[in-house]
């Protein structure tokens, strides 16, 4: 019996490891939304098959980790990777950080699991000396229909008092701060732009005025006429961020995560033509392979043509 190509191990009958795999799905996994499912579904069942499990119990196994990470980075990227979903760095990152509440033998057994997945999909990493993490690019971009989906659910959320889901993604998707600046963020911080728009003052490390996107000048005035503490968010710790997003919910493609929101503004500035000595002011940190990668999502309609009279510009 094969599945993707690799030949399978018997357990008390072939055929029992073979639909095991092509057919269990973990009770963790069922929960997810069917759209979800179908992404990481082809993904995480190739991996346990090119892994070769003996038996059915050992498919099972592979199976529940491989579909958990799998989920995991598809929605804190936006893509599956073989060489990002199953890298050393990120298999420790989601045995300890994402699931640093589980007992310390859940974790351990999961990292042996995992790595009996990866050494075998990803070899080249799992040597004596761990190779550094390979250059994936930038978070993937929000569609703007997931866009105004999430905008919708942060509006809805808020209300007096609790001005944290709105904060949370309008200074996300609309400013592109990161958990920590977002956590850090005050009613004072908050900068009148002139002819209807806004813009946020971030402090400390990195500093800059950055202009709030048109579209979300409405949800960071709705954080700011209910706020009623000296800062957006209750608790002044990056993880607090984290905690809030996840409660800006769209059914679909999941909850709002922070790596992509800041694609999401990047691209939105690269397509309005933002002057890139001003998107580098804006922005913070912006790598020029950053850039380069997500200019490939910008390109919608650009010939040769309409690029050549974009340069008459200069």
């Amino acid at each position: 019996m094969s599945a993707a190509g690799v030949t399978l191990g018997s357990a008390g009958g072939g055929a029992s490891v073979g639909s095991t795999l092509a057919e269990w799905t973990p009770v963790e996994a069922r929960g997810l939304d069917p759209l979800v499912l179908a992404k990481i579904e082809p993904f995480a069942r190739a991996a346990v098959a090119a892994a070769g499990p003996s038996s059915v119990s050992n498919v099972r196994r592979l199976l529940r980790a491989s579909f958990g990470i799998s989920a995991w980075m598809l929605a804190e990227v936006g893509s599956l990777g073989v060489e990002t979903v199953w890298h050393p760095e990120n298999v420790r990152i989601f045995v300890e950080k994402v699931n640093g509440h589980r007992s310390v033998d859940w974790r351990q057994d999961v990292h042996r699991t995992l790595k009996q997945i990866a050494s075998v999909v990803n070899p080249q990493f799992w040597t004596a000396e761990i190779q550094p993490l390979p250059r994936s690019g930038p978070a993937v971009p929000y569609e703007p229909s997931q866009e105004a989906a999430l905008r919708r659910v942060a509006f809805s959320k808020s209300e007096p008092g609790r001005p944290d889901e709105a904060a949370v993604a309008g200074f996300s998707l609309g400013a592109a701060l990161n958990a920590t600046q977002i956590a850090n963020a005050r009613p004072s911080d908050m900068i009148d732009l002139g002819e209807g728009r806004i813009g946020i003052r971030v402090t400390g490390t990195h500093s800059r005025l950055v202009p709030i996107r048109a579209d979300y000048t409405e949800l960071v005035l709705r954080a700011v006429d209910f706020v009623d503490r000296d800062r957006f968010v209750t608790a002044t710790s990056r993880n607090a961020v984290y905690t809030v997003a996840q409660r800006v919910l769209v059914h679909g493609f999941g909850h709002l995560y922070i790596k992509r929101a800041r694609s999401t503004w990047l691209l939105a500035h690269l397509k309005a033509g933002t002057p890139i000595p001003a998107l580098r002011a804006i922005a913070g940190p912006l790598s020029m392979n950053t850039r380069d990668a997500l200019c490939s999502f910008a390109v919608d309609g650009l010939t040769v043509e309409t690029a050549a009279i974009a340069g008459l510009r200069a």
